[in-house]
């Protein structure tokens, strides 16, 4: 072809379309709507109410088709539930204890004693308090160790406890203890 020539030639081709890209314009064109070519008032409301039937069965069935949301629990044996309470009430304590520098044994008595009570208000009683106070003194007690003694070996009347013989011992225990 001369590019000063201005005549221009066309060709036909077929063209499958099903493979091309259709403009908004030609969709458009292409799905115009049926009710749009009649012209008579009564056959449109028939129509009209033919789509409404349609569209209400539509609705229906994609009702239907929804799964229903279900709030049933799933199934977990009540040992599973006791053992996790358990967990639960125990962590509950450990941290309780920790908090207000309870040993464990205290607060299993504190949480016994509390009951179905908050245990910090059972904390501040001063019926536990004093409970507590002895509870602590009786392990101090069950726990002692002696202090190492700096003290040199007694002596009384010029005779150390290991010159002395068993009867002078006796004689002068307290003051060999200390307690006279």
């Amino acid at each position: 072809m001369n590019p000063d020539d201005k005549t221009t030639e066309t060709t036909t081709e077929t063209v499958d379309t099903e493979a091309t890209e259709q403009t908004p314009e030609a969709v458009a064109e292409t799905i115009a709507d049926p009710l749009d070519a009649i012209t008579d008032p009564d056959e449109l409301r028939k129509a009209a109410k033919a789509q409404r039937s349609i569209a209400q069965r539509y609705k229906k069935s994609s009702v239907k088709e929804t799964p229903a949301l279900t709030t049933t629990k799933p199934d977990i044996s009540d040992d599973v539930v006791a053992k996790v309470n358990r967990l639960d009430l125990s962590e509950k304590k450990r941290q309780f204890g920790y908090k207000n520098g309870l040993s464990p044994e205290e607060t299993d008595k504190l949480f016994k004693y509390a009951g179905n009570d908050k245990p910090e208000e059972a904390l501040k009683d001063p019926f536990f308090q004093s409970g507590l106070t002895e509870f602590r003194k009786q392990n101090s007690v069950k726990s002692a160790i002696p202090r190492s003694t700096n003290r040199t070996t007694s002596s009384v009347e010029g005779k150390s406890f290991k010159d002395m013989t068993p009867a002078e011992r006796e004689k002068n225990w307290g003051k060999i203890t200390n307690q006279e």
